[in-house]
This record gives C-alpha cells, sequence and structure tokens, in this order.
C-alpha cells in the first residue's frame, strides 16, 4: 500500500504533493486533538475498575460465600468439649387386670414422667483437638483459595481494562485512516480529471479506502467483545478510560521475584494449608481406635395421679467408659487412606512450588520483553515521525 502511494505521489506534480500533506497534517492534528479533549474529561482509572470488581464481581462473592461456610466447621470441632443436654417427657394410659388367687385389682392407670440428661466429654482419645485443628487449617486454605481467585479475577479485570483501551486506540487508527485515505481518494480523483493519473490508480485508491472501512468494522466489533468482557467482569460497561501508569512494587530482580512466589503465592499457601489438614486428619480418625469417657448426669420424675404418693424422683452421676475393642478393620483402613492422603498433599505442595516457580520465571521474562517492545516501539515512532 505504501508503494502505491509513493509511485501516485511521485507521478503527481508539487500541488498535489503538498495537497497530499497538508491533508494527511490535519487528519493527525485532528486525531490528536481529539484526544486531548477526550482524556481531559473525567477519566474511570484501573484502580476504581478493580476496586468495582472486589466489591461485586459475582466469582468472588460466591467464593466469599464458601469461605463463610467453611469458617462454620471451627464451631463445630469446638462442640467436642461442650456439654450436651436433652429433655424428655412421656405421658400414657395403662389398663390392668389383675385376678390372681387371693387378689384382685384392676382399673386404669395415667403414669407420667420428664427427665433432664446432660453428657459432658471428658475423653475422646484427642479427637476434639484433632478435629479444632483441622478445621482452622481448612479455612486457612479457604482464604488462601479465595485470595487465588480474588487475584485471578483482578488479573482478567486488568486485562480487559487494557483490551478495551488497546481496541479504543485502533478503532480510532482506524478511523483516523479511513479520513486519510478519503482525502487521498478525493485528490486521486481531482489529478485523474486533470490527467496526472489513470483509472487505475483511481480504482487502487477505492480499493484502499474499502479495505481501511472493512478494517475499521473489525475493530469497532472488537472494542464490543473487549466491553462486553470488561461489562462482565466489573458489573458495568466501561466509560472514559484512564490510561494507567506503571505498576508498582514490581520485584527489582528474577530471583526476588522467585522468592516471593514461592513464599506468597496463595496456590503454594493452599497447598501447604491442605497438608497440614491432612496431617490432622490423620489423627481424628486414630481418636476412634482410642477410649472414651464421658460423664453423664441424669434427673428424672414419674408419678401416677391414681396412686396416692405415686410420685417417684431419681437422680443419678455416671462416668461412663468406652474402649472399642474391635471395629472388623473400619477404622484401622481409614487410617491407611489418611495417611495416604497426607502423602499426596505433600507432593502437591511440591508441584505447586514448581508451578508458581515457573510462573514467576515467565511472568519476568515476559515482562522484560514487553519493556524491551515498548522502547523498540516508541524509537519506531520517532523515527516515523
Amino acid at each position: 500500500m505504501r508503494k502505491a502511494d509513493t509511485g501516485a505521489v511521485a507521478r503527481s506534480g508539487p500541488t498535489a504533493k503538498l495537497r497530499c500533506r497538508l491533508l494527511t497534517s490535519v487528519a493527525v492534528l485532528g486525531g490528536l486533538l481529539a484526544g486531548a479533549i477526550s482524556g481531559s474529561a473525567s477519566a474511570e482509572t484501573l484502580m476504581e475498575a478493580w476496586q468495582m470488581a472486589y466489591q461485586t464481581n459475582p466469582t468472588i462473592q460466591a467464593q466469599r460465600a464458601q469461605l463463610r461456610a467453611i469458617d462454620e466447621g471451627v464451631p463445630q470441632a469446638l462442640s467436642g468439649w461442650r456439654p450436651t443436654v436433652s429433655i424428655g417427657a412421656g405421658v400414657g394410659v395403662l389398663e390392668s387386670d389383675n385376678n390372681q388367687v387371693g387378689s384382685a385389682t384392676s382399673g386404669t392407670r395415667y403414669p407420667s414422667n420428664y427427665g433432664l440428661t446432660v453428657t459432658q466429654p471428658l475423653f475422646r482419645g484427642g479427637g476434639t483437638i484433632a478435629r479444632t485443628s483441622r478445621a482452622e487449617q481448612d479455612v486457612q486454605a479457604e482464604r488462601a483459595r479465595l485470595q487465588a481467585i480474588e487475584q485471578q479475577v483482578l488479573l482478567e479485570v486488568g486485562a480487559a481494562y487494557m483490551d478495551v483501551l488497546r481496541d479504543l486506540a485502533v478503532v480510532q487508527l482506524n478511523e483516523n485512516n479511513v479520513r486519510v485515505i478519503q482525502r487521498q481518494l478525493e485528490a486521486t480523483q481531482d489529478r485523474f480529471t486533470v490527467g496526472e493519473v489513470t483509472r487505475t490508480d483511481v480504482s487502487q485508491a477505492e480499493a484502499r479506502l474499502a479495505t481501511s472501512r472493512a478494517n475499521l468494522v473489525r475493530a469497532q466489533g472488537d472494542l464490543e467483545v473487549s466491553r462486553a468482557a470488561y461489562a462482565r467482569l466489573v458489573g458495568q460497561m466501561p466509560g472514559d478510560l484512564e490510561q494507567p501508569s506503571e505498576i508498582p512494587n514490581v520485584p527489582p530482580t528474577r530471583e526476588e521475584a522467585i522468592e516471593g512466589a514461592v513464599r506468597f503465592n496463595p496456590e503454594v499457601m493452599l497447598a501447604r494449608f491442605n497438608e497440614s489438614s491432612a496431617e490432622d486428619n490423620i489423627r481424628v480418625v486414630q481418636s476412634e481406635l482410642y477410649p472414651r469417657v464421658d460423664l453423664t448426669g441424669e434427673v428424672l420424675q414419674a408419678w401416677d395421679r391414681n396412686v396416692r404418693d405415686g410420685r417417684d424422683e431419681s437422680y443419678s452421676v455416671t462416668a461412663n467408659l468406652t474402649v472399642p475393642l474391635y471395629q472388623a478393620g473400619a477404622v484401622t483402613s481409614r487410617v491407611r487412606e489418611a495417611k495416604q492422603i497426607a502423602s499426596q498433599r505433600r507432593i502437591e505442595v511440591e508441584e505447586a512450588t514448581r508451578q508458581a516457580t515457573n510462573q514467576a520465571a515467565n511472568a519476568w521474562e515476559n515482562l522484560i520483553a514487553a519493556r524491551a517492545q515498548i522502547e523498540s516501539l516508541r524509537a519506531s515512532i520517532n523515527a516515523f515521525e
């Protein structure tokens, strides 16, 4: 396309050359002026987009609800230290007919009773301690999972934000290109009228205009797709977006980036907490093999309104010892299962560490390459200007 333009200008006279340059300069100046006017208005920043996504994104909200559900595992585990209280009552009708030798009694009685039972666990083989620790590790793991999802969503928001800016710039570039080529077509038609160029030159200019319009339509479609992706993540269509500045707090070296990823990557932290939870689960299952001691207090009152002084009260406090002797091998099998799961979780920690190291190294190399590409593009822009 550039060769064709150069050839057309070379065949034209000085007046046509000056006219083409003037039209191009006017179009570029108009684009720059429009950009300056739009940039002076209030723009939506990347930080504001992140804030809206953090507060309203349904993926994050659903994971927060999941975390609140996992939080309830801690009080459920702690309930193993607390007593249980139950109350019961009964009302009935008793028909009796006794015809024994020497005595004959019959009649209807109405016995009633109620009772209160309190059971306090004293020893559960360490199961309550292990369950509490396992529940706490599960909460920490779920928090790490939430952090990983938050980071992923915010990363997608940042990418969608930049995609909208990119596609908007491409649309503006194509609009400017259509205007410039339209002016070039008009100049070519004027030169054809005075006999400076041929019909072929006019047809080539018309083809370039049709191509530029097709590119503009495609760029507008890409922009709408990016705007829809932005709205899905943030919850509203993008307005006037502001070009973000350089992201702060970037590690100065590749080694520090990898070290930070290994220490603070939420996927690595999730794997570590899952490993601790699996270790606690072994002790939870093993506690079923140990004796249990419970203290039970009971109050019972019963009476019969048809019998004089038919009221009976009883109070009892009992310490109960339960020793499991044989459980058909089910508990020992579950212990072996829990140990294998713990071994799997340890391997997953190593896998998550390696993956975080690889991701950090790739991200660092991509960052260095992107910075170098930006400098090359700036030098190219300066050369073209």
